[in-house]
């Protein structure tokens, strides 16, 4: 929240240190997690975002704020720190940068030839994706890896009750929360309602 849509690389990069510097480390907080806008926004005024979104191949391309994404995450690594990354299951994420909509087989393994332990899969401009499906899709796309990422969902509680796909692609009878079918689709923590903010207000 505090590098928002300014976030580098160095700024991840100083997050570790001073997680280590201040015994943070010691104390569980083992994930340094990048959020939005390490991805490539042509639209955007900012100038540094500007260039293709994916390759010639559909592999999704960084921003020149993270030129050198494996080497980031080795930097974590090196420290003993496990690394995060995001996206989204719709075309874009909550920023407007590329999301993994029809590319989460190339994304999930462009995240684990980098080294990513964790992935957050935000919800925004999934418009018409069902969301039940776009879940289930990245968590096979991310076993089919081989590398164990953790999957975090970020789902706010939004999307109908039909439940989530089984291995076979076929929906489980009955109605369901969203809580439960983000347990069904391979997600393997989730946050099923709106967003927080840093307010202290009293009720």
């Amino acid at each position: 929240n505090c590098f928002s849509w300014n976030v580098t690389a160095d700024d991840i990069r100083n997050a570790a240190d001073a997680f280590e510097k201040t015994g943070l480390a010691d104390h569980g907080w083992s994930y340094i997690n990048i959020d939005d806008f390490w991805q490539n926004k042509p639209t955007s005024w900012m100038k540094d975002l500007h260039g293709p979104v994916r390759d010639e191949n559909g592999k999704i391309n960084t921003n020149k704020r993270f030129p050198d994404m494996k080497g980031l995450v080795d930097y974590l690594h090196s420290k003993g720190f496990k690394a995060g990354i995001y996206s989204s299951p719709g075309p874009k994420t909550c920023g407007g940068c590329e999301g993994s909509w029809q590319h989460e087989i190339q994304d999930a393994k462009s995240y684990a030839e980098w080294g990513f332990d964790y992935l957050k899969y935000d919800f925004c401009n999934f418009y018409g994706v069902d969301p039940k499906r776009a879940y289930f899709t990245m968590s096979q796309a991310l076993r089919a890896t081989g590398r164990d990422i953790l999957f975090a969902a970020c789902n706010w509680g939004w999307g109908d009750k039909n439940g989530c796909p089984d291995v076979e692609g076929s929906y489980a009878p009955g109605e369901q929360p969203p809580s439960e079918w983000l347990k069904a689709c391979g997600v393997h923590t989730y946050r099923s309602t709106t967003d927080i903010n840093d307010t202290w207000e009293k009720t």
